[in-house]
């Protein structure tokens, strides 16, 4: 069955409440009074279920030492990082 233009809308509008839906939790985690350690698990959390990943890592930038810190993952190859 081919898809018709009123079909596609309808995907494109799933997909974008989908995606806000995913913000919103993103905003809510981030504007809470948790520490930031598990901020950034939750938003690994929230990622990592959204996208149907394995692996998900956040690093953050050290000005000081002008590298990046990996604050936040999820990988079940913990043994081979």
């Amino acid at each position: 069955m081919p898809k018709t233009s009123e079909t596609i809308s309808v995907q494109l509008n799933v997909s974008q409440a989908q995606e806000l839906k995913i913000l919103r939790e993103i905003v809510n985690i981030t504007n809470s009074q948790l520490d930031l350690l598990t901020i950034l698990g939750e938003i690994v959390k929230i990622v990592t279920k959204a996208i149907k990943a394995d692996s998900v890592f956040i690093y953050l930038f050290d000005d000081s030492r002008e590298n990046l810190i990996l604050m936040a993952s999820k990988t079940p190859h913990k043994k081979e990082l």
